[in-house]
């Protein structure tokens, strides 16, 4: 049971990718970028 529900998800993530990549919309790429080190916690030592 778990093999055809693996397989329903490739199909579906598939079908996904090639709606995906038949867009002709314009696209933005966009990164968010996060800083956790300790230099930017706020504290002023």
């Amino acid at each position: 049971m778990s093999t055809s529900l693996t397989q329903s998800t490739k199909q579906k993530q598939l079908a996904a990718l090639r709606e995906f990549s038949n867009n002709t919309n314009a696209r933005l790429p966009v990164l968010f970028l996060l800083d956790a080190s300790s230099s930017m916690n706020g504290i002023v030592v």
